[in-house]
């Protein structure tokens, strides 16, 4: 049930991180935007690069959850290969 737990709070936090990412980027585009007085173009840079960044995250977390839970399937079926007993927990 922990490692449910664990993995259900690491997908919340990688949509968290995409949003704050992207509302750092766009922040910085407006702040931009009203030092230089060009209003739309920063921030719009500031959101494709925010999106390009957040997603580059995305991908980069995914990647590292989607290959320790393949190495702990690996583990479990090492630990079971000559074990016919029902595991509960």
């Amino acid at each position: 049930m922990k490692n449910q737990t664990s993995s259900a709070f690491s997908h919340i936090t990688l949509g968290i991180q995409l949003a704050v990412i992207m509302l750092i980027f766009v922040y910085g585009g407006y702040k931009l935007d009203v030092y230089f007085d060009k209003m739309p173009l920063f921030v719009c840079i500031g959101l494709f690069v925010g999106m390009a960044a957040g997603f580059y995250n995305l991908m980069r977390e995914l990647k590292a959850m989607d290959k320790s839970l393949k190495e702990s399937k690996e583990n479990k079926e090492n630990d079971e290969s000559g074990d016919k007993t029902l595991n509960w927990m």
